[in-house]
């Protein structure tokens, strides 16, 4: 009887390595293959893509069994190449250019009237680079735990700042006015997080401590403090939070999503806030957050697959220009709508405001467009 139970155990055993691997190869047999995008049928072999950077700047890349080669061309006015770099290494941005020659990495103004050679720096992950027009910051680690950042003008080497503790959120950010912001730890404690203030001349304005709460610092255009994000939940309810020395902190509430867009005058903030694809704007003092006025956006968002593109802003004399998919310009100290340009034609790709040579663009990635302020002010060519 036990043998015939133990004849019977065996079958038994064996059936079921026999049904794992039947069901091992029916598994096999029937998996999903990993998804691949196709647009037509068969293997690709080339693809190009062509795209303008700036005013006048076009980048184009090329692959041919994937290798991609990038060209970025400078045009005149009149339609001819000026200045050119082509190869595998050319990377892009609305910003700079920039080109691998061996061990160097060679920066373009993206205006094409400056370049140079970005000095090598310990060999350390992490850095930063990002530029606004001629000025250019390199922000990087000279050691294990620290950073600091170098500022370039046209090419040339401004100013040095730093070394800083290093804090996880701290990227400098170059101002339009060329002064930069950055987040650092206050001690190797790392509990105390500090904001940093860099004038345009290189001199520290200010390094106050922040707590370490707070996201993505913005100077007021005086220069007089700091609003930032929180990155936590604040009782009483507040989003923005103010720095400055010698102050305390000051909280306050711009509405759901609030963010600054830019520091406009004395310690004006432009503030955006949103409710799905609805926005709306304030301009408010940045020391106590009180609104000078405040405006349901005047545009249309831009929509795209995925979601929604923040309308894009800029100053220009006493009007502060809006681009979602419509255009709008608005009386700085009013908050009143001066003139609109509704878009009547689908475009691609997401736009925005372009300041080049004292002439003003607005420009994708497919077109670009020179404006005339007198038009706007006239409420003619579109304008209403």
């Amino acid at each position: 009887m036990n043998c015939r139970l133990h004849a019977i155990g065996r079958l038994l055993s064996a059936g079921s390595a026999i049904l794992l691997v039947a069901g091992f190869f029916v598994a096999r047999m029937y998996a999903p293959e990993p998804f691949i995008q196709r647009t037509l049928p068969g293997a690709l072999q080339g693809k190009c893509e062509t795209r303008w950077l700036a005013p006048y700047v076009l980048a184009m890349t090329y692959s041919i069994q994937n290798k991609p080669v990038t060209t970025v061309r400078w045009f005149n006015e009149a339609g001819q190449v000026t200045q050119e770099v082509s190869g595998s290494t050319v990377q892009t941005s609305t910003d700079y250019v920039s080109e691998r020659k061996e061990k160097d990495t060679i920066i373009h103004g993206i205006d094409g009237s400056w370049q140079f050679t970005l000095p090598r720096k310990p060999e350390l992950e992490g850095g930063h680079i990002e530029a606004i027009g001629a000025t250019f910051l390199h922000q990087f680690r000279p050691a294990p735990g620290q950073t600091t950042a170098n500022i370039y003008a046209s090419g040339k080497l401004m100013w040095s700042v730093g070394p800083f503790l290093e804090h996880p959120f701290g990227d400098a950010h170059l101002a339009d006015d060329g002064s930069v912001t950055l987040l650092t730890w206050k001690n190797e404690e790392k509990k105390v997080c500090q904001v940093v203030l860099v004038g345009a001349d290189g001199k520290i304005r200010f390094q106050v401590d922040c707590g370490e709460d707070v996201l993505s610092p913005m100077p007021l255009a005086n220069g007089a403090g700091i609003v930032s994000t929180l990155n936590r939940r604040h009782d009483p309810p507040a989003s923005i939070k103010y720095v400055a020395p010698g102050v305390e902190p000051v909280y306050y509430e711009v509405g759901p999503n609030a963010s600054p867009m830019m520091g406009v005058q004395g310690d004006l903030i432009l503030f955006r806030t949103s409710n799905g694809h609805e926005e709306s704007f304030q301009l408010v003092h940045g020391t106590n957050g009180q609104p000078l006025w405040a405006i349901v956006s005047p545009v249309r968002i831009w929509k795209q697959e995925g979601g929604s593109v923040a309308t894009s802003a800029m100053v220009i004399e006493d009007l502060i220009l809006l681009l979602g998919r419509d255009a709008a310009a608005v009386d700085l100290k009013t908050g009143r709508v001066v003139a609109r340009l509704e878009s009547n034609d689908p475009r691609r790709g997401s736009a925005r405001f372009v300041r080049s040579e004292q002439k003003l663009y607005a420009m994708t990635e497919a077109e670009f467009f020179q404006i005339d302020l007198s038009d706007i002010r006239a409420g003619r060519n579109g304008w209403h």
